[in-house]
């Protein structure tokens, strides 16, 4: 063999080990389990109800105590959370392996092992419930429904009828109630419309996002409407109905006077906006158009939130 093939050969094999070899790789594969993605939206949703709670944000969080309990809110929040997804990758690893999206994460290609992966969701669950145990019952009660939810029901659902998409979107939507009790200390009408709200917008959100990737939910034998929808008008019609029921969430949070006139325009546009798109997308059902309707839903919840932040009564 010629020296510049073998050495040229050696160099391509260092390539493939170095990754491997990291320090780093295996920190990443544990933070890539707890699903960035949906922590983050927790963060953000959490952190919007708790500032809707509280009376005045200046002077609720002039006391360390305070600011200690906020941090408390969002980190115990988020770690059940974390946990729950990390359930949920190992509940889930054999089908991960099935489909292209899926397949290269930490547990179907063997990099952490079923057993590290359910002490590292156990360890986040109970430390973000210990958390929220400082905070008060309804609060924590409501994490752990969403842990139960999500783990429980939703996860194994899925394989089984397409109401799995309603029942997801329970555990998705209760951070930002927990959010406001954890600042009020008890449910309440705007902690209500708060749930409705996430409730309403992951579902146009997920049916687009599964319409764009059927080939691989079917591949994984998950019994979605996408899957036996084969020209996706009734994805299509789906996302606006429930956008509709959306735009309605948001502008009840304005009629029980917890937000202001800033906020119930600017959640009119953007709701207006997100209709736009599923519209396109019931007039022609293709992956341009539900990725339209993915990224229109995503500018929606920021911006909704970012509303809620500046604009609360």
């Amino acid at each position: 063999m010629p020296k510049t093939a073998a050495h040229s050969i050696a160099i391509n094999e260092s390539a493939k080990i170095t990754p491997q070899s990291s320090f780093f790789t295996p920190l990443k594969a544990y933070y890539q389990l707890t699903k960035p993605g949906i922590t983050g939206m927790v963060v953000m949703t959490a952190t919007a109800g708790y500032f809707l709670g509280i009376p005045n944000t200046i002077e609720h969080f002039s006391d360390i105590s305070m600011f200690l309990r906020f941090f408390l809110t969002i980190s115990g929040s988020t770690l059940i959370c974390a946990g729950s997804c990390v359930f949920n990758n190992v509940l889930e690893r054999e089908y991960d392996r099935l489909m292209k999206r899926t397949a290269k994460r930490a547990l179907p290609n063997g990099e952490i092992s079923i057993a590290a992966a359910l002490i590292f969701a156990s360890l986040l669950s109970i430390l973000g419930a210990i958390f929220l145990s400082f905070i008060n019952i309804p609060t924590l009660l409501l994490a752990i429904a969403a842990l139960v939810s999500y783990v429980v029901m939703y996860t194994p659902m899925k394989r089984r009828s397409e109401l799995a998409l309603l029942v997801g979107a329970i555990p998705g939507a209760l951070p930002p109630l927990g959010g406001w009790t954890a600042a009020t200390g008890h449910i309440s009408l705007p902690g209500m419309f708060l749930f409705a709200i996430l409730f309403f917008w992951q579902l146009p959100h997920f049916l687009s996002l599964s319409w764009m990737y059927k080939s691989d939910y079917t591949r994984g034998g998950y019994k979605m409407l996408a899957v036996f929808d084969g020209t996706g008008e009734k994805v299509a019609f789906q996302s606006l109905v429930y956008t509709i029921l959306l735009v309605f969430s948001a502008a009840a949070l304005f009629v029980v006077g917890t937000v202001g006139l800033i906020f119930a325009v600017g959640s009119l546009v953007l709701g207006c906006t997100l209709i736009i798109s599923c519209r396109k997308f019931l007039m022609n059902a293709s992956n341009t158009s539900a990725r339209n309707v993915l990224l229109t839903s995503y500018v929606y919840l920021m911006g909704v939130m970012l509303l809620m932040l500046i604009d609360k009564t």
